[in-house]
C-alpha cells in the first residue's frame, strides 16, 4: 500500500495540530475538540468533542505502525485528552505500546483542571508508562482576565496543577497570549502573567499575539465594543515588559512565533534574556506599521494550523 494512503487510513480527514514543539513526533488522534470548549478566544470551542472509539484507536495505530519508522516520541492528538477517562487512556497507551514499540516518549495537550482531576496514582500510571509532557495553554496569569474570557480555571488552579507536575516529575509547557487583555487590561495581563510564570518551571512558554477569529464570543465582544484589541505594536510592547518581568529559575525555552505579525523569536531563559530583549528592541524599533488600533485584516475567518 502506498505511504500516501496509509495516511488517508490513519487520520479522520479533519484538519489536524500539534504543537509546534513536537513537530518530530508522531501523531495519533485520541479525539477531537475540546472537552471544555468555553474559551472566547479559542477557534476550536465550536467544534464537536469526539471521542475516538478504542477499536478505531487500535486501527489506526496497526497502519501507524507501518510508516512510523525510527521515530521515538508519540504525542496523542485532541485539544486536551487527558480529560478522557483513566481506563480509556490506559487502554490508549496500552496498545500505542503494542504497535508502535519504538516509542518510549508520549505527550499530549491538557487543561490545568485535567490534571487536577487525575490521582496521584494515576499520574504517576501514566508517567510510568511514558508520559513525559502535557501541553498546557496558561494564556494569562490574571484572574480578571481568564474570566473575560470564560477560561473556566482560576489561577490557584493552574499554579496546583504546575506544582503538581513538578512533584511528580512530569514535564510541561505553556502557552501564553500578549494582547489576551486587551487595552483595559493590558497592564493587569502583562504583570500577573510574569508574576505567575516567575512561581513555576516549565520547560517552555510559547507566546502568540491574540488572533481574533470570526464566530467565536471574542468576536462578538469587539464587534459590540466590549473588547478593545491592541495593536501589534502594543501587544509586541506588553510583550516586552512581561519578558523583563520574568525571572525564570531554571531553563525553560521562549518562544514568539507572532512578534508583529513579522518575526519569530527564541531563546533560553535566564541566560538568554538580554538577548531576548534585544531582539523586541530592534524588531520594536523598526516597526513601520500602525502603532494604535486595529483594523479588519487583524481578524481571522476559522481557519486550522497543519
Amino acid at each position: 500500500m502506498e505511504e500516501k494512503s496509509i495516511y488517508d487510513l490513519i487520520y479522520s480527514g479533519a484538519d489536524l495540530y500539534k504543537p509546534p514543539q513536537e513537530r518530530d513526533s508522531l501523531l495519533i488522534e485520541l479525539g477531537q475538540g475540546c472537552s471544555w470548549s468555553g474559551c472566547a478566544f479559542c477557534d476550536f470551542a465550536n467544534d464537536e468533542y469526539h471521542i475516538e472509539p478504542l477499536e478505531k484507536l487500535e486501527e489506526r495505530l496497526f497502519y501507524l505502525g507501518q510508516v512510523a519508522g525510527d521515530k521515538d516520541r508519540l504525542h496523542f492528538g485532541g485539544c486536551n485528552p487527558l480529560a478522557l477517562g483513566t481506563d480509556h487512556l490506559y487502554l490508549a497507551f496500552r496498545l500505542a505500546q503494542h504497535y508502535l514499540p519504538g516509542v518510549k516518549e508520549y505527550s499530549m495537550y491538557a487543561r490545568a483542571e485535567d490534571v487536577l482531576g487525575k490521582s496521584r496514582d494515576e499520574l504517576l500510571a501514566f508517567k510510568a508508562m511514558g508520559l513525559h509532557t502535557l501541553h498546557i495553554g496558561l494564556e494569562s496569569g490574571s484572574d480578571k482576565v481568564l474570566r473575560l474570557h470564560n477560561k473556566g480555571e482560576s489561577v490557584a488552579q493552574m499554579l496546583e496543577a504546575f506544582r503538581l507536575l513538578e512533584e511528580l516529575g512530569l514535564a510541561y509547557q505553556l502557552t501564553i497570549i500578549p494582547g489576551l487583555g486587551g487595552l483595559d487590561l493590558s497592564e493587569e495581563h502583562c504583570l500577573a502573567t510574569a508574576k505567575l510564570l516567575n512561581q513555576i518551571h516549565p520547560d517552555c512558554v510559547w507566546a502568540m499575539a491574540l488572533t481574533i477569529w470570526e464566530q467565536t464570543p471574542l468576536y462578538d465582544m469587539v464587534m459590540k465594543g466590549e473588547f478593545r484589541p491592541m495593536s501589534y505594536y502594543q501587544i509586541a510592547l506588553e510583550e516586552r515588559r512581561m519578558l523583563q518581568l520574568m525571572e525564570m529559575t531554571s531553563e525553560c525555552l521562549y518562544v514568539d512565533s507572532t512578534l508583529l505579525k513579522l518575526y519569530t523569536v527564541m531563546g533560553f531563559l535566564p541566560r538568554q534574556k538580554a538577548e531576548l530583549l534585544a531582539k523586541f528592541d530592534r524588531a520594536i524599533a523598526g516597526f513601520d506599521g500602525p502603532k494604535e488600533g486595529y483594523h479588519d485584516s487583524f481578524i481571522r475567518e476559522k481557519g486550522r494550523h497543519i
